[in-house]
């Protein structure tokens, strides 16, 4: 008996006529059957996609170039990122007669929670024991001032039309003497959770506040322009250091063309002059044979 056996379809493209049916002995194709190994499942099912979406002369698909909408969905995303909260310690030194700014800044652990909190700032002047309530500031009421020493000097330059206050920080715009002390900034926050739950949380942050009559630079700020003369001097040096040995380079680079140019110069006068000896000797020679040729006559 013989066994019927199908060769693999050509590839896309080609022609059937060409593909000849084969008949085979059973026991030659039972030996070469055994000796080839068989195509997985899903090798077979990827080759036949790739024979069906193959087209003669057809290149291999490249990476998807991204379209306008995708662009523009990504930056309607962007537009929906928050910002974060970082608390910055507040500077400690005011100048006498200028504005200075008192930061407060108290972040939350987690974003997402729902909260509302007031702040109410506190003050003892240098040389006191007690603490006096000095304003108070909530979404509500906004700004309060309870002390004559602040009245008309404090601004509020912390959160704005949002419940949940994080910046509590305040101006004092004109600053004298009498606001150096210690600041304690307290805040109360409320935090709202699933079921109507609510957790409230204190904080105090205390500032301490100096008013000189002359502001103190930083030791940053003095080694910093240090530096920076320090770095002048040593590029203008090196700067002239550079043009010195580029004009020797250059000079010396122009000398040795020049005698290169007058040793050619003289080689070739030298050269001409040989020739030109040379041809007045022979000429001489020639006149000296032409005259001595009419006395042998």
């Amino acid at each position: 008996m013989h066994q019927l056996s199908l060769r693999p379809p050509p590839p896309t493209g080609a022609r059937f006529d060409s593909f000849p049916a084969a008949l085979s002995d059973s026991s030659s194709k039972s030996s070469s059957s055994a000796s080839k190994p068989k195509p997985s499942a899903a090798s077979a099912g990827f080759a036949a996609a790739a024979k069906k979406g193959a087209h003669p002369g057809s290149e291999p698909p490249g990476m998807a170039t991204p379209r306008p909408i995708s662009l523009l969905l990504c930056l309607a995303l962007v537009t929906l990122c928050q910002g974060g909260c970082v608390e910055v310690d507040s500077y400690t030194e005011a100048v006498a007669g200028n504005s200075f700014q008192i930061l407060c800044i108290s972040c939350k652990k987690r974003s997402e929670t729902e909260a509302e909190a007031f702040t109410e700032w506190f003050f003892k002047q240098k040389g006191e024991e007690e603490y006096v309530k000095i304003l108070r500031y909530d979404p509500d009421e906004r700004l309060n001032v309870m002390d004559p020493r602040f009245e008309g000097l404090v601004h509020w330059n912390g959160t704005k039309n949002i419940r949940d206050l994080q910046d509590l920080s305040i101006f004092i715009l004109n600053v004298t003497f009498d606001h150096m002390g210690e600041y304690v900034c307290t805040v109360n926050r409320t935090l709202f959770f699933a079921a109507e739950f609510t957790h409230n949380i204190m904080v105090n942050k205390t500032i301490h506040v100096t008013v000189v009559d002359k502001q103190n630079r930083e030791m940053a700020s003095i080694v910093s322009e240090i530096m920076m003369y320090v770095l002048i001097v040593v590029l203008t040096i090196w700067l002239v250091a550079e043009m010195v040995y580029c004009y020797k380079k250059i000079a010396a680079a122009t000398e040795a063309a020049a005698q290169e140019n007058a040793s050619e110069y003289l080689a070739i006068t030298t050269s001409w002059l040989a020739g030109t000896r040379r041809t007045m000797a022979e000429r001489e020679s020639d006149s000296a044979e032409a005259s001595a040729a009419p006395e042998k006559i």
